[in-house]
């Protein structure tokens, strides 16, 4: 339920901004921003106006490919609510990091989370380590308008808008 809500948070935001050229739906179907389904369940990506693309999968959760389909940016997210988990979750997410890396080593990696999977031990990982280049609270994205503002300020960014 955490990658669904973030998938439609992005999708929310780029639609408001008016810079959807075309979504890809999860059966090839290419459609109209004007005709998104209800469910982002539906939704397998998005074509910006500038040709980057931002693919919901499963590793990553999230890639942002730009115009020559080289991977730019990989999202990770992490919704668990059991902290006893978090350092195997932090780990398969570093895999995934790992490879979006061996396939651009320039790409920027986010690792999104509940608190609970910040637990204290994955805090330290992370900050000794370099394949996430930024992380972010789930909860506070949804909860505060600056966390949220970060986040989708980042995307941006990294889309070249």
């Amino acid at each position: 339920e955490g990658s669904q809500r973030v998938h439609a948070l992005i999708l929310k935001h780029f639609l408001n901004k008016a810079q959807i050229s075309e979504v890809i739906l999860k059966d090839g179907t290419i459609t109209s921003p004007t005709k998104v389904p209800a469910s982002t369940d539906d939704v397998r990506g998005f074509k910006l106006v500038n040709e980057y693309k931002l693919l919901f999968g499963s590793e990553p959760d999230i890639s942002i490919r730009n115009p020559r389909n080289v991977l730019e940016g990989a999202i990770e997210i992490k919704a668990g609510v059991d902290s006893a988990g978090a350092l195997e979750r932090y780990g398969a997410a570093k895999k995934s990091f790992d490879k979006a890396l061996t396939e651009n080593k320039a790409a920027i990696t986010f690792y999104v989370a509940s608190s609970p999977m910040l637990t204290a031990a994955v805090t330290d990982a992370i900050a000794s380590d370099r394949l996430v280049r930024k992380e972010f609270n789930l909860a506070e994205i949804f909860l505060s308008d600056d966390a949220r503002e970060e986040f989708l300020k980042e995307l941006d960014w990294i889309s070249h808008l």
